[in-house]
Order: C-alpha cells, then sequence, then structure tokens
C-alpha cells in the first residue's frame, strides 16, 4: 500500500498535528476510564453486595476483628459460595479455629459445621462472662 505524500509543508504540519491531537486524546481518554466507577460504600460484612461483603471479611481476618464473627458465623447459610468461602476462611484466620466446614457442599451436608461455629461461639461468650465475673469479684473483695 502506497502513501499519498503531501507536497505542501503546512499540509504535511496539520496532517501531523492531528495525528498526534487524535492519539492524546486517546491516551488522555484511557486515562479516565477507571474513574467512571460508581463510588463504593464503606466496606461492611452485613452489606448485600458481595463485591463489599468479601473485601470486608478480608479486613476483618487481616485485622483478627473478632467483633465479626457472629456475622461471619450467619454468612456460612450464604446463597452464594464465593461469600461462603471466604466467611469460612475469616473465621479460620481469626480464630485458629478449623470445623471441617466445606464451603461447596450442599446446605444439609454444612450444617453440621455451621453448628460447631454456633457451639465454638457460645463457649466464647460463656468465657467471656465468667471472666467478667471474676474480675468484678475480686475488685470488689475487701
Amino acid at each position: 500500500m502506497t502513501q499519498h505524500k503531501l507536497r505542501n509543508p503546512q499540509l504535511r504540519t496539520c496532517a501531523f498535528l492531528w495525528r498526534v491531537g487524535r492519539y492524546c486524546l486517546m491516551a488522555a481518554g484511557l486515562c479516565l476510564l477507571p474513574s467512571c466507577t460508581a463510588p463504593r460504600g464503606p466496606l461492611v460484612i452485613t452489606d448485600p453486595d458481595p463485591s463489599i461483603k468479601i473485601p470486608a471479611m478480608e479486613k476483618a481476618a487481616r485485622e483478627k476483628d473478632f467483633k465479626a464473627i457472629p456475622q461471619l458465623i450467619k454468612e456460612l447459610d450464604n446463597d452464594d459460595s464465593a461469600v461462603r468461602m471466604y466467611a469460612n476462611q475469616a473465621l479460620e484466620a481469626i480464630t485458629g479455629v478449623r470445623t471441617g466446614y466445606r464451603y461447596f457442599q450442599d446446605d444439609e451436608h454444612r450444617q453440621p459445621s455451621i453448628a460447631l461455629w454456633r457451639e465454638w461461639q457460645l463457649k466464647q461468650a460463656d468465657t467471656k462472662v465468667s471472666e467478667d465475673v471474676t474480675v468484678t469479684h475480686t475488685e470488689n473483695s475487701p
């Protein structure tokens, strides 16, 4: 394919500037594409959107957030298998406990492991209450 050569220097300059300008506009457009997303709300595990819920679970696991445990246990029953997987991983990371939970199993086969997590949570609550009673009792002793 042969290129048409412009003989007029002004036309050549104009054509060159047109090409450069076109590429600059395309590059600027590509740079602006990432800013075209909707703003994200705060990362909370209770959010129904998995794209917010899952990063919140990862954050809870990283920070060893024990306050997130009740909601993480609820998420083990979630319809979305990815949410269940991240909930289990977060629980294991926070507590160091494994119950044999398998996120990919059907609801019936997941229930025994979920029951173990609920039992673990109750034991932790009982331990916390007994520790609080002991501390209060020793502080008020004569």
